[in-house]
């Protein structure tokens, strides 16, 4: 015996509704999570700074780092937003810390400390304008 269409299309409404609620229960990633190695990745300061001292030298320090040897860079960060690696060196953690003094950086540019380890990741400091 056939039933009325209404009510099967209510019962295949009801049996989606269902599953769709199964489905949600497992916690997927929402559309704005952030592929690894994406900025994601960066905390943006915590852990890494650079500074510039009065006679124009940059200084990166890093601390809380996991890993015993980090990779750091210092890139100048230009108008169309590219940006070009100024200096780069590996160095060897201190009880998670670091620290790395460079030559001067120009006047007028902007620049900023991207540092890199297996076990800590990407990690990105403020972006800092260098006034003269």
């Amino acid at each position: 015996m056939m039933q009325k269409p209404i009510t099967w299309r209510l019962l295949i409404l009801v049996a989606g509704i269902l599953l769709g609620l199964l489905a949600g229960v497992g916690l997927s990633a929402p559309a704005t999570a952030a592929a690894p190695g994406s900025v994601a990745a960066a905390s943006y300061g915590t852990g890494l700074d650079l500074d510039v001292r009065y006679n124009g030298t940059f200084v990166v320090k890093g601390n809380g780092y996991k890993a015993m040897k980090v990779y750091v860079k210092v890139v100048r960060i230009n108008k169309n937003g590219t940006s070009n690696i100024v200096a780069h060196k590996n160095l060897r953690t201190n009880n998670g810390n670091f620290e790395w003094s460079g030559t001067k950086l120009q006047c007028g540019k902007t620049y900023q400390a991207h540092s890199y380890s297996y076990k800590d990741g990407w990690d990105s400091s403020r972006m800092l304008p260098v006034r003269c």
